[in-house]
């Protein structure tokens, strides 16, 4: 199945809990291709520390300009290409 993730924007600023936590667990266990929208939800822009959660896409498509995350190795495990 292939799931386009668009669950929060860029503003995000703390850690996913409850359903949101939930869905996000259940999409990186049975989706085998994830299109997340400018950032994999649950990931913050503008840092170089990975949330503990977040969605594992693979493949982002982001818009402007690259986020400071992105420049960071560990965050290629979450956007992928």
């Amino acid at each position: 199945c292939t799931v386009v993730d668009a669950l929060f924007r860029t503003g995000l600023h703390s850690r996913l809990t409850g359903t949101a936590a939930q869905l996000v667990t259940w999409i990186n266990l049975h989706s085998r291709n994830t299109i997340s929208i400018d950032l994999p939800s649950g990931m913050q822009a503008d840092h170089d520390e990975l949330n503990s959660l977040s969605i594992t896409a693979t493949h982002t498509l982001s818009f402007q300009q690259y986020k400071r995350s992105f420049l960071f190795p560990e965050s290629q495990l979450a956007t992928g290409q």
